[in-house]
């Protein structure tokens, strides 16, 4: 297990202090390097480690499905319990309403959640029905019918060009965009459980796509390869946040689009705004220091009176003993709560 742990540390738990000869590689949270840890990096690069990363996740599809899940389930282990610190986000690449303030959750947690949705239409039935979505598409995030034509409009496909959706869940999103534009859908999620039902999903709709397993900040995609990255309602679960940044930016082509959805404190220091990866949400900051063009983040307020009245139907709801309804009960409590300390906004940026 100490290797293991050590490798994670390798590969997604860690910074880079110094220049030039003073380099050293640090944990996320201050902590240096053990003596170990230090010679396992000897020699290596912060690009050395990123690519690293970028391998693991681009390792034959059925290895990473068996690898990232753990690898991620031990990397969150680590970080839900370092030395007191500020802040330590999970990377977690999923979304049960993380505007609700959920704590960090590991990919096992996601495999379970997924799981226990198939078993319970009710979930989806309220979703759709407040989004304003069809019965076949598949939500886990919080993205209207509304707010889906304005998000194809904001991609700019055209036939044949790739599509990425990062943090894609069950695939429903992607799915619906790739089939109103001709393009071709790639969609990359930490969750293997969510992964599979994406597939299955694309089979009942004898739609064309390709499902994979990574996490938003090594997608294992090649650079250059996508004409448009969609991200609805999960950048704020990336560790390091500008990871992820740089990675939508690696695989886009020249005048690719980013589009992504979120939220975003009203006051960044409103200590009520939790967990601190929501409060630190910045888009505008992040596509920026990435490198991008024409970033633009807008205030989409009239997304939150659906979000407002399906969470106020999950508060009131007896779920039983149903555990996808029980989740969804306990995010609708806890998401009223936070309704009025976040703003929901849209992202747009171009690739130089």
């Amino acid at each position: 297990m100490a290797a293991r742990s050590e490798v994670v540390a390798l590969l997604t738990d860690f910074e880079v202090e110094g220049t030039g000869p003073e380099q050293r590689f640090v944990h996320r949270d201050g902590r240096p390097f053990t003596e170990a840890e230090t010679e396992l990096v000897s020699g290596a690069t912060e690009e050395d480690l990123r690519a690293a990363a970028s391998a693991l996740a681009a390792a034959p599809q059925r290895l990473a499905e068996l690898l990232m899940p753990y690898i991620q389930t031990v990397a969150e282990e680590v970080s839900e319990n370092p030395p007191p610190t500020e802040g330590n986000p999970s990377p977690a690449a999923g979304n049960p309403s993380p505007a609700a303030g959920n704590p960090p959750r590991t990919a096992e947690y996601f495999d379970g959640w997924y799981a226990d949705m198939v078993a319970s239409p009710v979930k989806d039935e309220i979703q759709q029905r407040h989004l304003g979505l069809p019965p076949q598409l598949l939500s886990t995030s919080l993205l209207g019918w509304e707010g889906i034509a304005e998000v194809t409009a904001e991609l700019r496909l055209a036939p044949g060009d790739t599509l990425v959706d990062l943090a894609c869940g069950r695939g429903g999103y992607g799915l619906e965009i790739a089939g109103r534009t001709g393009a071709r859908l790639v969609g990359v999620d930490f969750s293997a459980e969510a992964v599979r039902q994406a597939r299955e999903h694309a089979e009942r709709l004898g739609a064309t796509a390709d499902f994979r397993v990574g996490n938003l900040t090594a997608t294992g995609l090649e650079a250059g390869s996508a004409a448009g990255v969609l991200c609805v309602d999960a950048i704020q679960f990336a560790a390091p946040p500008q990871a992820a940044y740089r990675e939508i930016r690696r695989i886009l082509e020249p005048g690719g689009r980013a589009v992504l959805t979120c939220w975003e404190a009203v006051g960044r220091d409103d200590e009520r705004v939790v967990p601190d990866r929501l409060r630190h949400v910045d888009l505008r900051a992040g596509l920026t220091a990435a490198g991008f063009a024409d970033v633009e983040v807008q205030d989409r307020p009239s997304w939150r009176a659906p979000e407002r009245a399906m969470w106020e139907e999950a508060a009131a709801l007896d779920p039983g003993d149903d555990p996808a309804l029980r989740s969804f009960h306990d995010e609708g409590v806890r998401s009223l709560g936070m309704m009025d300390l976040v703003r929901r906004v849209l992202a747009t940026a171009t690739a130089p």
